[in-house]
């Protein structure tokens, strides 16, 4: 990432998280509970994190297909306990997430279906930028 901008994988992860924030406040109004701006706390945590597992893992060499697919694995395990933690805590969502929610409140469109809107483009430019790399 720092090949093209002057910034970590984590602080482009909490920008980002920033923007779907802002538009969550935009979205709902004056339905906003301020209980959601704890999406903050949530991003520079889950932002730093990141940075955390890059520079924890950089160093491991995935040399093998079959030590890929055990990596993919362990990722995979991973990112389901965090899911569950944040599901059962049942306080705040991740900014994405919450997006989703806040357009959800304000239009009768399935959950799933605006997910799938939304991932869509943010997927289209995440290929279109590691394209570049």
């Amino acid at each position: 990432m720092s090949l093209f901008v002057p910034l970590t994988v984590g602080n482009i992860t909490i920008l980002m998280h920033c923007v779907f924030i802002f538009l969550q406040i935009i979205i709902l109004r004056r339905k906003h509970e301020r209980i959601q701006l704890l999406q903050l706390v949530v991003a520079v945590a889950f932002g730093y994190l990141m940075d955390f597992a890059v520079w924890v893992i950089s160093p491991i060499k995935c040399n093998g297909y079959m030590v890929q697919w055990i990596f993919c694995l362990i990722g995979i395990i991973l990112v389901a306990v965090g899911v569950s933690f944040e599901v059962t805590a049942n306080i705040v969502t991740l900014a994405g997430e919450g997006l989703v929610l806040a357009i959800c409140k304000v239009a009768p469109i399935k959950f799933g279906t605006i997910s799938r809107q939304i991932n869509k483009p943010l997927g289209k430019l995440s290929n279109k930028f590691f394209k570049q790399l």
